[in-house]
């Protein structure tokens, strides 16, 4: 963490950092990624992204959601230890993250990942204050995107509404050309009607060769 002028912040974890890193079974480092971070409305930092799996070549990446306390420790009040790894069939990375202002929840993006035969898709998660996932939201926690030819969600934000928004690409025809796409839904996971009548919208680039709104 850095202070206004941008130097780092001695107050935060270890002299302005902190580090997180797990020992595999096999007595080497595990190979995981943040994607995305947060910050809620009580200073606590999120990350978002995936740890690296070799034993099931069907889930080659399982998402992780890490909540460090405003100074910079593992929170131990959030999921074990402060983190939460979400056991999902397929292979899936957590690309977006954001919190919501109006319960301290975090909403993630779940994009497939390593999954050639599979159509690309996005799950929208909410994981409660706790760790825990949000059954209340969507379908027992989570609201499926799946848009014409494949998809994928890369920015999420929640306005004061509680309203969640998200961003990303869409292939509108199998052709590897991508548009903008974005979606809206509610706070309970219900699609926003009052975007083009289901929530979702494409946008198509005027460009002549090759669009790559990515």
């Amino acid at each position: 963490r850095l202070q206004p002028d941008g130097q780092a912040d001695g107050t935060f974890g270890n002299q302005g950092w902190y580090s997180f890193g797990r020992v595999g079974p096999d007595d080497s480092w595990m190979v995981e990624r943040a994607e995305a971070v947060a910050i809620d409305r009580a200073g606590r930092v999120l990350l978002a992204g995936h740890e690296e799996t070799h034993t099931d070549p069907d889930e080659r990446q399982r998402p992780l959601l890490l909540r460090l306390t405003a100074q910079g420790e593992a929170d131990a009040t959030f999921g074990e230890d402060g983190l939460v790894v979400l056991d999902l069939l397929g292979s899936w990375s957590a690309q977006a993250l954001a919190t919501d202002p109006g319960n301290d929840s975090a909403v993630l993006a779940l994009n497939i990942t390593n999954m050639p035969a599979a159509m690309p898709s996005t799950l929208l998660l909410r994981v409660r204050s706790t760790g825990v996932l949000d059954t209340a939201f969507g379908d027992g926690g989570a609201v499926g995107l799946s848009w014409a030819e494949g998809n994928a969600v890369h920015a999420l934000a929640i306005g004061a509404d509680r309203r969640i928004n998200a961003a990303g690409w869409v292939d509108p025809d199998g052709a590897a050309q991508f548009y903008f796409f974005a979606a809206r839904v509610l706070h309970d996971g219900t699609p926003d009607a009052s975007v083009d009548g289901n929530g979702v919208r494409q946008l198509g680039m005027p460009i002549d060769t090759n669009t790559h709104a990515r």
